[in-house]
């Protein structure tokens, strides 16, 4: 099946692997999933791998659960890795009130120092994809000795405020968004109700870019599972308030040309739009890989900056644009060969 729309459940094929990834999905919560209690909060997480491998702490990219991280995992226990994937604040088991959504990438470093001291933990590798980069960032801001190592895909290594700004003096020119912004507000509205699961997996997958559409496989079906819970009354909805947590609402302009009053913005965006590298990285003693996807329709081309701070740790810092040519934002997704590489490297240094 090369291509997976919302009518897929019609055919044949769809419904074998709709809940085939249903049945993957319980499977996984009942044999790797936990949760514990660190900072006043209920924390979820995915443990694969026996704890005498090398901790590695993934987090998410915005709006994902831990569950982005199980195309993967088997292969990254196989290279020595024991590995533990968040939920953090506001997102999948890892559910917050209302309360204390006013929350940044700094508190979910607290979070997983918890974690860490909870599961006896002295120091890991810390990655993350996209937002996720910007979480592992944090925490080696906050918890130096805590860490190992940094594996940061497409995010954490670069400015994203000097992003924006490279944007609005044409110093690069980022290629299309891989979404629909109405498809976005219709999911992100905490308001919108699905009446059955499937209906909510459509939903999701109309939010999907090109390159999760063509790799429909049981693996990355369960992971978006993860992006629906279920009410009291039976309907499904996202998983997780992100319009609240990080925008307050999802336009083109807001992601190519940013917002002129970065103070104002909900402190989990905030905290990441004002990062600097530079200066998080700047007396960086633990080894880095950069995962740098490009492609002609790459949305965040950063490749300069990554340049800059490799530049500035060049015996730490690997910088890994030239394997990732033609990827996605979503590298692991679609070259998840290439990423085990990646982490493989990391390990042996």
């Amino acid at each position: 099946m090369s291509q997976l729309n919302t009518g897929f459940i019609e055919t044949l094929e769809g419904v074998a692997l709709y809940h085939k990834s249903i049945d993957l999905y319980e499977k996984i919560e009942r044999e790797h999933g936990h949760i514990t209690r660190v900072n006043g909060i209920t924390m979820g997480y995915l443990e694969f791998g026996p704890s005498d491998g090398m901790p590695l702490i993934w987090a998410h990219a915005s709006t994902s659960t831990g569950f982005e991280i199980l195309n993967v995992q088997e292969a990254l226990v196989d290279a020595g890795y024991w590995v533990i994937a968040i939920d953090y604040r506001g997102h999948g088991k890892t559910q917050i009130n209302v309360t204390e959504y006013n929350t940044s990438l700094y508190h979910i470093a607290d979070d997983i120092a918890a974690l860490m001291d909870d599961l006896r933990i002295a120091a890991a590798i810390i990655g993350g994809w996209s937002k996720g980069g910007w979480v592992a960032a944090a925490f080696y801001d906050a918890y130096p000795k805590k860490v190992l190592g940094l594996l940061l895909e497409d995010g954490g290594s670069f400015s994203d405020l000097r992003f924006k700004e490279d944007v609005q003096l044409k110093v690069v020119k980022p290629g299309p968004l891989p979404y629909s912004a109405e498809a976005a507000k219709k999911l992100y509205d905490t308001t919108t109700r699905f009446q059955t699961r499937l209906e909510g997996l459509k939903a999701v997958w109309e939010l999907c870019s090109p390159a999760i559409k063509s790799a429909p496989t049981v693996e990355n079906i369960t992971w978006l599972l993860s992006y629906l819970c279920q009410k009291a009354d039976g309907t499904w909805v996202h998983h997780c308030d992100c319009l609240q947590l990080m925008i307050g609402n999802i336009d083109r302009d807001y992601f190519v040309t940013g917002p002129t009053l970065y103070s104002r913005l909900p402190l989990m965006q905030q905290s990441q739009e004002l990062m600097i590298p530079l200066v998080v990285f700047r007396n960086l003693d633990v080894p880095m890989h950069i995962i740098d996807p490009v492609s002609p329709e790459d949305w965040l081309p950063v490749r300069h900056q990554n340049k800059e701070l490799q530049a500035q740790h060049p015996d730490l810092i690997v910088h890994e644009v030239y394997d990732y040519e033609h990827s996605p934002h979503e590298a692991h997704i679609e070259r998840p060969e290439r990423f085990i590489e990646s982490a493989k490297a990391l390990l042996k240094r």
